[in-house]
């Protein structure tokens, strides 16, 4: 944050309730609202507008915007809303809001082409010693809970249980091409993701899938199927 923004940070906690400057933040307190709104959906679907509202304000008022451009604002929600003492009750708001937030990163990534299965094979035994690249927009998650369930179903009315329950689920998030997807991933999956993240060689991540009890060419084959790498731009074709 700027000098410039944490001094109007401070005057926005100290304004008071009527005058000029009230009207003034109170204007950009409303603003910020909007853009968290837009920015959380499910959150909002979730707990609906009144409440969602009440929420919120108490958010900009502790952490205003520190950036003109609103669509990127609300990154510290998700934290914020899993230690909201009002909303202590309600253990799947934090969690389901770092998926809106995943959602809003993945929109507003660089676009990239997607790695394809041909490419893959045109690259043949290069490709097992060197790692593949992530999408640049995609995001993944592995959760204890039945957070991406939730989040699924309450933002596109997927099909399943609105439980929150103990149970492991992971969920990739990412733009392949102009529209944001989402789908389940199995704990191998997003380990091998994660491994493919850390720049490990493709045959590391598949080997270490393989000792898991995994068909790791069938793993790798439908993960570039669906869009989630990006050709090395190193590379040429």
């Amino acid at each position: 944050m700027t000098t410039f923004h944490a001094d109007f940070a401070d005057d926005l906690r100290r304004t008071p309730a009527s005058g000029p400057m009230a009207v003034y933040a109170n204007g950009v307190v409303l603003g910020a609202v909007r853009a968290l709104a837009d920015n959380y959906p499910t959150i909002v679907a979730m707990l609906g507008d009144e409440a969602f509202e009440a929420a919120a304000v108490d958010h900009v008022r502790v952490h205003p915007p520190s950036d003109p451009v609103l669509a990127i604002y609300g990154a510290d929600f998700p934290d914020w809303l899993a230690r909201f003492p009002p909303l202590a009750d309600w253990p799947w708001l934090g969690p389901v809001a770092r998926l809106d937030r995943a959602w809003t990163e993945a929109h507003l990534a660089p676009d990239a082409p997607v790695l394809t299965v041909a490419d893959l094979s045109r690259a043949g035994a290069t490709a097992m010693v060197r790692p593949l690249r992530l999408h640049p927009s995609l995001r993944v998650f592995l959760f204890d809970w039945t957070a991406p369930s939730l989040w699924r179903a309450h933002r596109d009315g997927a099909p399943g249980d609105l439980v929150w329950d103990r149970q492991t689920e992971g969920l990739a998030i990412w733009r392949p091409h102009d529209v944001v997807r989402h789908r389940p991933l199995t704990p191998d999956a997003h380990a091998l993701l994660v491994d493919c993240g850390r720049g490990r060689p493709l045959a590391v991540a598949m080997s270490a899938a393989a000792a898991r009890g995994v068909d790791a060419s069938a793993l790798v084959s439908g993960l570039v199927e669906a869009g989630l790498f990006t050709p090395d731009p190193t590379e040429t074709p």
